[in-house]
């Protein structure tokens, strides 16, 4: 079958561990998640591939908080593939994690 399959929000969160300071309900992780699950489906599938170098499930998604640094909405995710690992700076709104995430999801690869 050719295609991509529809890739589930839950599903994704189901899997999904956090490394401290990030922690289910943190404000970081709720703003990731309705970012997420606002993306089309082949948003979704982009991500897994930026995070993992797939692009369909199951992926184990490991979040972790980027290292602070001055102008955090001017930063980047950054991903280590071989770990499912996404490093997310702390983003001021989930209007500028959206934006950041699509631009390295479509143009950051290795």
């Amino acid at each position: 079958v050719c295609g991509v399959q529809e890739i589930s929000v839950a599903a994704l969160q189901a899997t999904a561990t956090y490394h401290l300071p990030l922690q289910h309900g943190h404000r970081l992780v709720t703003m990731f998640w309705e970012v997420v699950g606002s993306m089309s489906n082949a948003d979704r599938s982009q991500l897994l591939r930026f995070i993992s170098g797939r692009i369909c499930p199951p992926v184990f998604l490991n979040l972790f908080r980027a290292e602070e640094c001055l102008h955090e909405d001017d930063q980047l995710p950054t991903s280590h593939t071989c770990f499912y690992q996404l490093e997310l700076p702390a983003y001021s709104s989930a209007d500028i994690m959206r934006k950041k995430l699509l631009y390295a999801i479509y143009n950051c690869a290795a």
